[in-house]
């Protein structure tokens, strides 16, 4: 397993992993979105949401599909374990 840690600024959508294996996606911040797409996703997507930093709120990517991140209201950290 392998622990990545990306910074997200505010703004579109930013590439927070390949996706070359499964993986759990957390956050430390206080609100983004994921999302996993082969492509960019439009800036008026809604993603799944990630608030607060809460432990219990995550995000399982599959194997396959970059996973994105928008932060929503400021910049958060993008925490990948895969």
């Amino acid at each position: 397993m392998e622990l990545i840690n990306v910074n997200v600024p505010m703004g579109g959508w930013v590439q927070v992993y390949d996706g070359t294996k499964d993986a759990l996606i957390g956050m430390s911040g206080r609100y983004a979105h994921v999302c996993q797409s082969d492509t960019a996703p439009a800036d008026n997507l809604i993603g799944f949401s990630l608030v607060n930093g809460d432990n219990r709120d995550s995000y399982t990517a599959s194997k396959g599909s970059p996973v994105w991140a928008k932060a929503i209201i400021d910049p958060v950290i993008i925490i990948i374990n895969a």
